[in-house]
């Protein structure tokens, strides 16, 4: 009974919600807000706003050590992954789509925030160039079907470049941070690549990793028409 009574004021309070005004009042504050949700809600961040986790302190260890690496050497500690997605084999057979692959590693490599990319074509023209003697000028894709096999019958799946019948490979994007500009900035060059070349047989997806996972999350989102989002929010309330 005691505790009974110690709640009697807070459910005579909220039972004054179900009163004519009352009620009128938080129909009207509950309206207001959803209009200016829906109207702010498609510029929420992807990301954080500072660099460095944002679980941890600015002074953390680990986020100093970030700040390092990323500030003296082309490398980083955020890694965004694509999926190069084509025919089986492709890696050995299909050289359009390793060459494709090529570029647009190049193309994201001069994106601001991407400190260094690896892709599976990168690594076999070391290994070609490799074949050669180290010759700079043998640090190139190989048109040559057996050629193209040769550089890269060595790479296994759990270097994380390829699947195992390698009609997925795996496109590396490491980053000097995971600021919500620098993930826009890189989101919207990998659109524009995936647009204007369209007309090859290879689809960039975006794989889910903790950084890249929210991408096609909020693009779903979006995507949602706003009669369900209604519905699924009527029917939760009653």
């Amino acid at each position: 009974m005691r505790q009974l009574t110690q709640f009697d004021r807070i459910w005579s309070f909220l039972a004054k919600g179900s009163r004519p005004i009352p009620a009128i009042v938080l129909v009207a504050v509950a309206t207001t807000l959803w209009f200016f949700a829906e109207r702010e809600g498609d510029k929420v961040m992807t990301g954080d706003a500072q660099a460095g986790v944002a679980e941890l302190w600015p002074d953390a260890r680990y986020n100093r050590d970030a700040e390092m690496i990323s500030s003296k050497f082309a490398l980083g500690v955020d890694i965004l992954n694509v999926i190069a997605e084509a025919g089986p084999s492709a890696c050995t057979t299909s050289y359009p789509a390793m060459e494709l692959i090529d570029r647009f590693a190049w193309h994201m490599r001069n994106v601001e925030g991407v400190e260094q990319v690896m892709t599976l074509p990168i690594a076999a023209k070391l290994v070609y160039a490799g074949y050669n003697e180290g010759n700079a000028r043998w640090r190139t894709l190989p048109r040559d079907g057996d050629s193209l096999r040769l550089a890269t019958q060595s790479f296994e799946t759990d270097s994380g470049l390829l699947n195992s019948d390698c009609s997925a490979m795996s496109i590396m994007m490491f980053l000097s941070d995971h600021k919500a500009t620098t993930i826009d900035r890189i989101v919207a060059a990998v659109k524009q690549f995936r647009e204007a070349n369209s007309a090859y047989d290879v689809n960039f997806q975006w794989s889910v990793t903790r950084r890249s996972q929210p991408l096609p999350q909020k693009r779903a989102k979006s995507g949602i028409p706003m009669p369900s989002i209604c519905a699924l929010l009527l029917a939760t309330s009653v």
